[in-house]
């Protein structure tokens, strides 16, 4: 029979990071992405602007010497990136009144952390679906772990792949929904849309523009779904 204390713990630990809570807070944490744009102005107007670019590029049509797009999609992702840090920095200031070391938020290292996430995650989809998915779910924490606790991307690989371990059930209820919803949508729709006119001879041009559109909705997402992460993670270590 379980101990009324350790009941109580358990309870507690659950507290606030139930499916329901998890959906809540993906608009109850907007704010920290908010914050995100008044630190780093020049960084957030930039990233839309690129995207706003990546969209007429398509208007221009493809260029026998250059690729437009992939050359704006590239300069798009390394911004968007910059601004994952700051949106962990937001988060756990506004939820712990703390700073952290910058030590452990270098461009760089969220940069290295955030090719390396992806680059494995898509390795692992292409060989089977599953690996992809379990490598993603247990690597999520690490770009979190590594500014929060202010240690290198092994150590917060390795903070990382034990929180998610000691705690699936709680990770999967909390961020799945949310996940499915930043990211599902852009997806579903750049899916719907592609294989529903694949066989029109006028729709590659929309397709293309579509295709911009999804990429810019999933980079938002990824800025966007930075302090579930980061409060989960917060919980989880207490």
């Amino acid at each position: 029979m379980q101990n009324p204390k350790e009941s109580s713990q358990a309870v507690s630990q659950n507290n606030g990071l139930t499916t329901i809570d998890g959906l809540a807070d993906l608009f109850r944490l907007f704010p920290c992405v908010t914050d995100v744009i008044k630190r780093k102005p020049l960084l957030a107007i930039g990233f839309l602007l690129l995207n706003i670019g990546l969209v007429l590029t398509y208007e221009l049509g493809p260029l026998s010497w250059i690729n437009i797009e992939a050359i704006v999609q590239l300069v798009s992702f390394f911004v968007g990136v910059g601004l994952l840090s700051p949106a962990i920095e937001s988060t756990i200031l506004r939820l712990q009144g703390r700073t952290v070391n910058a030590k452990g938020a270098t461009y760089g290292r969220a940069l290295f952390i955030t090719i390396a996430f992806n680059l494995y995650t898509a390795i692992g989809l292409l060989i089977l679906v599953l690996p992809g998915c379990i490598f993603a779910l247990m690597s999520s924490f690490t770009l979190v772990s590594s500014i929060n606790d202010e240690t290198g991307i092994l150590e917060a690989l390795k903070a990382s792949v034990q929180c998610t371990a000691d705690n699936t059930g709680r990770v999967l209820g909390y961020l799945l929904l949310p996940f499915l919803l930043a990211y599902g949508i852009p997806l579903a729709i750049d899916l719907t849309f592609t294989y529903t006119v694949k066989n029109h001879s006028q729709a590659a041009h929309s397709i293309q523009l579509l295709d911009g559109i999804s990429f810019f909705l999933v980079l938002v997402a990824s800025v966007w779904l930075m302090p579930l992460q980061t409060k989960l993670y917060l919980a989880l270590k207490k």
